[in-house]
């Protein structure tokens, strides 16, 4: 199967350790994952310390941000042929550089 880049000729393509980067970036969540949840319970600290009532209004809204950006900024990137890779610098991409990974991290 082509990568990406090779079947869209107006998508320069993702650096080539971008996957190895991904798979360290699990490791190291997976790591601090585990050392709270079994060894250092820091996460039971903000439970008690941020009322449920603050932290569900938060999470909701920040899940509610996520979306909309993910999907403009999709539709920005992918939406469209060019004949060659530009620099987008409208819409959202004129506030925000990277606004998929700004959703992702909204998201989760």
């Amino acid at each position: 199967m082509p990568e990406h880049h090779e079947t869209r000729k107006n998508v320069a393509g993702e650096h080539r350790l971008n996957d190895i980067g991904q798979l360290v970036g699990l490791i190291v969540f997976s790591a601090v994952w585990i050392l709270d949840s079994f060894i250092f319970h820091l996460t039971d600290f903000l439970a008690t310390a941020v009322p449920l009532f603050i932290r569900v209004p938060v999470a909701v809204l920040a899940a509610a941000a996520a979306l909309p950006l993910a999907f403009i900024s999709h539709s920005l990137i992918f939406g469209k042929e060019r004949d060659r890779p530009v620099l987008m610098r409208n819409s959202v991409y004129a506030r925000i550089r990277h606004p998929m990974y700004l959703a992702e991290i909204l998201f989760y």
